[in-house]
């Protein structure tokens, strides 16, 4: 690739020299720089497919890369002593750190699928990066952690992510569900932009799940799992709060809100719900689309067939099918309330909530004083 860009460039020259017109350009001037990320004392870019260093006056510009693969995404960390990046130097998208002040780039992920670079973890000690390694389907990421010397990567808290950022203190995340749809085209004025989502990690009592026009796609059995975890243990730390495992675990009322748009894994998330007992559900009947369309073949003009041919059972019998998910409270979603502002169903799910944590407030518990270790 980058033998093309100077193949390109030198095309260029040539036409240009040729013609030995160049008024109006100005040569001095480099174009086609990308991606910045910047620290309180440098910026980091991208400019012909190598990460480039400068000041953060603009001064000092230096190449830190030279390999003949593509760099790309590169962020600082907190004390911006090291840039990551992710780079495809063996034929797959890997993630990479290097110092700010050149070296040898260190890799630190070894997965066949792409894995992106995106940020670091608050402390510095961890590269946070998206990655498919762990998806059924491939139609989105989900967000993962490596150390900066390398290790094996744990997957973060959150079911799926493309952009990232994270809070000074580690509690709160800033990120978009999906990756931007990149659609651009005569008089466009927008509306393809990702939403920007936060999500907190720590110190909720309660939680209300929203998942309203969810289409479905896939089993989402991973979110009942998130739900569901127990509490542990706490864990006493010389410096700052005590820290509760599992981390970010929410043991109190939870709520999920569901629609009659909701289908297919979109009904089968809330009969979970109910069926293991995590909570309420507020809003109206799922739509009873939990079918799947699977393995049919292409015809001979191109053409295709699409039938059901799987369906859930349980020993009750076949389930959810034409008969959806009822709530245990019914909301109406009336359109007169929506142009006012309102969100009926959200509203009382609030209530719920909020109701079952003056009735069932979580446990407080208090730390035992220290243990006396040492003979008298």
């Amino acid at each position: 690739m980058k033998r093309n860009f100077f193949a390109v460039g030198m095309i260029a020259a040539l036409v240009f020299g040729a013609s030995g017109n160049l008024s109006g350009i100005d040569t001095s001037d480099t174009r086609m720089l990308s991606q910045p990320a910047a620290s309180k004392t440098h910026v980091a870019f991208i400019y012909a497919e190598d990460l480039w260093v400068m000041n953060a006056d603009g001064t000092d510009p230096r190449r830190l890369t030279v390999d003949e693969g593509i760099e790309g995404e590169p962020c600082f960390s907190p004390d911006g002593k090291l840039i990551a990046f992710s780079a495809q130097y063996d034929g797959n998208t890997d993630v990479f750190v290097i110092p700010v002040e050149g070296g040898v780039p260190v890799r630190l992920t070894w997965h066949p699928g792409a894995d992106v670079a995106r940020t670091f973890t608050p402390d510095g000690a961890k590269v946070v990066f998206a990655s498919q390694r762990s998806t059924f389907t491939g139609r989105y990421a989900q967000l993962f952690t490596v150390g900066i010397e390398g290790g094996y990567p744990e997957q973060m808290q959150i079911p799926n992510a493309h952009y990232v950022s994270l809070s000074p203190d580690g509690k709160r995340m800033a990120y978009t569900p999906l990756p931007p749809a990149h659609a651009q085209w005569k008089n466009y004025r927008g509306g393809t932009v990702s939403t920007i989502w936060l999500f907190t990690q720590a110190n909720r009592k309660a939680v209300i799940i929203d998942e309203r026009f969810n289409g479905g796609g896939m089993i989402a059995d991973y979110y009942i799992d998130l739900l569901q975890r127990p509490l542990q243990s706490y864990w006493n730390m010389r410096y700052g709060n005590d820290l509760k495992t599992p981390s970010a675990s929410i043991q109190g009322p939870k709520v999920m809100i569901i629609d009659e748009t909701a289908g297919s894994g979109g009904d089968m998330l809330p009969w979970m719900f109910r069926k293991f007992g995590v909570g309420t559900l507020v809003g109206k009947r799922t739509w009873g689309g939990l079918v799947g369309t699977l393995g049919f073949p292409e015809l001979m003009d191109g053409g295709m067939v699409t039938a059901p041919n799987l369906a859930i059972w349980t020993e009750d019998g076949f389930v959810v099918e034409n008969v959806g998910v009822a709530p245990d409270i019914e909301v109406e979603q009336w359109p007169a309330d929506v142009l006012e502002g309102r969100d009926p169903q959200l509203e009382k799910a609030i209530e719920v909530a909020l109701k079952e944590l003056e009735k069932n407030p979580p446990a407080e518990p208090v730390r035992p004083p220290y243990p006396v270790k040492v003979r008298k």
